[in-house]
């Protein structure tokens, strides 16, 4: 999901010619707009994650994909201990990357020519989104890139701009879903691959049906496994509710029977005998 831009930005690994390894698709992203032919000088690109480990991760990826080019690693200066990159001469000089994390700095007062938020729906609260998407507004043209499972409820600042971008009224945003649709079986091969193209590929077919067979016979695996495998907007915890999100959303309909009579009223629950 892209913020801040007319569409989605696709680049080409460039180390790809040098190395059989394949970075993770959204920081491939990073090296065109950091040294490359997206860059400007001075420019400012960051990534996010949900607390310094994943940054950590996420940081080690980029300076991977730099040092897998001789042109970049002779142009750039790492610095690992403060999970940041400065470019000195050539495409982009001047510009910085850094790897910010959710637990520590906030991102105020940044200008970010691009920013990558890896697993936002893990993040226990928006702040950091939210400074690095009012800092898109201070360049003439900046982008935002999310990747990201859903988040497991339809409050969770993810859901709140996955539903944003799917309504349409902001064109700035760019949505790319890939998720089974709620009344699909989750156990049926078909659906796995409908949301996951990567699957057979270099996602294991037989690591998800061991991933799957716990979920079939324990309820308590399925929410996760739907979350996590089929990108469905369900939450882990659910079975410590009294009534499924799923079941709720079928009870939300209008009252058509007799009117409540009297001071005291009943409330019933009824449902179907396969989920009572």
């Amino acid at each position: 999901m892209s913020a801040g831009s007319n569409g989605a930005v696709r680049t080409r690994c460039p180390c790809a010619r040098f190395c059989g390894w394949r970075p993770p698709t959204g920081f491939r992203t990073i090296p065109g707009c950091l040294l490359g032919p997206e860059s400007e000088v001075r420019g400012e690109v960051y990534s996010g994650a949900i607390d310094r480990q994943q940054a950590g991760i996420v940081y080690a990826e980029c300076e991977a994909i730099l040092f897998a080019v001789p042109e970049f690693a002779a142009r750039v200066n790492t610095q690992r201990f403060h999970k940041r990159i400065e470019v000195l001469s050539g495409d982009g000089a001047g510009s910085i990357y850094e790897a910010l994390s959710a637990d520590a700095r906030r991102a105020h007062g940044l200008a970010p020519s691009l920013f990558i938020y890896d697993e936002l729906a893990q993040a226990k609260d928006r702040q950091l989104l939210d400074n690095l998407l009012n800092g898109l507004g201070k360049r003439k043209e900046a982008l935002g890139l999310i990747i990201s499972t859903q988040a497991p409820d339809d409050e969770h600042p993810l859901s709140q701009l996955i539903d944003d971008g799917l309504h349409g009224a902001d064109l700035s945003i760019f949505v790319q879903l890939i998720a089974a649709p709620p009344e699909a079986d989750p156990f049926n091969e078909a659906t796995w691959f409908a949301c996951n193209p990567a699957l057979g590929n270099y996602l294991s077919l037989s690591e998800m049906r061991q991933a799957a067979e716990p979920a079939k016979r324990i309820p308590a695996f399925e929410p996760g496994f739907r979350n996590l495998r089929l990108n469905q907007r369900v939450d882990a915890g659910e079975e410590d509710r009294i009534v499924t999100l799923a079941t709720w959303r079928r009870g939300n309909t209008w009252w058509t029977g007799p009117a409540f009579v009297g001071a005291r009223a009943t409330a019933l629950w009824t449902c179907p005998a396969s989920t009572a």
